[in-house]
């Protein structure tokens, strides 16, 4: 068989991974573990903030964070009785999930 164009080598490529074991919240630095099916102990939430106060500077005030779902309420409660009119609040609930070998190796094509 004739191949055209440039010869080739084949290589092989791997991904590594690497299972995170937990997220610390950002206020009462509880621990948030994974699991593999949606688990209220697995569930936090990422919040992130900015303003516009100081035009094009503003861009050092975005701060992100994640709060377990005991600290998310009081630090939103917080942060709007606060605000001066300006300011921004973005929230995302997540679920920190446990990667298993079936994940893993699902990924990684031949």
């Amino acid at each position: 068989m004739k191949h055209f164009g440039k010869p080739y080598n084949k290589k092989v490529v791997t991904k590594q991974y690497h299972d995170l074991e937990y997220i610390t919240c950002d206020e009462c630095k509880k621990k948030i573990l994974p699991c593999e099916i949606r688990d209220e102990d697995s569930r936090y939430v990422k919040v992130h903030t900015w303003h516009s106060d100081w035009g094009y500077e503003s861009a050092e005030s975005h701060e992100y964070m994640d709060l377990c779902t005991e600290c998310a309420p009081k630090y939103v409660s917080k942060y709007i009785s606060e605000m001066r009119g300006t300011e921004e609040l973005e929230l995302e609930n997540e679920y920190l999930w446990k990667e298993t070998e079936e994940a893993i190796n699902g990924d990684v094509g031949e």
